[in-house]
């Protein structure tokens, strides 16, 4: 699940991963884990900070924005899980989307 997209993927080795519907059972969870990724993000950002205190949902290009910002700077540690029949577990390294969260130069 991307929690910034709020898009869930299915993983298919050697091949493009599939864009899934998230499951209804796992919403709350998902709600849960990205207010608290954006809490975090917004330790290091007063605009994003300001927006969560008034209750306005930050649009997905922002919280990228901010993401990226935190990522080049070191501040934040990207962490990917995968979802499969032994249960949830730390993914194997994948490369980052590039064009979202690109650092600078």
């Amino acid at each position: 699940v991307d929690l910034v997209s709020e898009r869930a993927y299915r993983y298919r080795e050697g091949q493009a991963s599939d864009l899934v519907g998230l499951p209804a059972a796992a919403l709350a969870d998902e709600q849960s884990a990205r207010q608290e990724m954006m809490e975090h993000l917004a330790d290091f950002d007063d605009h994003l900070l300001e927006e969560l205190l008034s209750d306005i949902a930050p649009p997905s290009a922002e919280l990228y924005q901010s993401l990226s910002r935190d990522l080049a700077a070191d501040l934040v540690v990207p962490v990917f899980f995968r979802l499969g029949p032994a249960g949830p577990r730390r993914a194997p390294p994948v490369e980052m989307p590039a064009p979202r969260c690109a650092g600078p130069g």
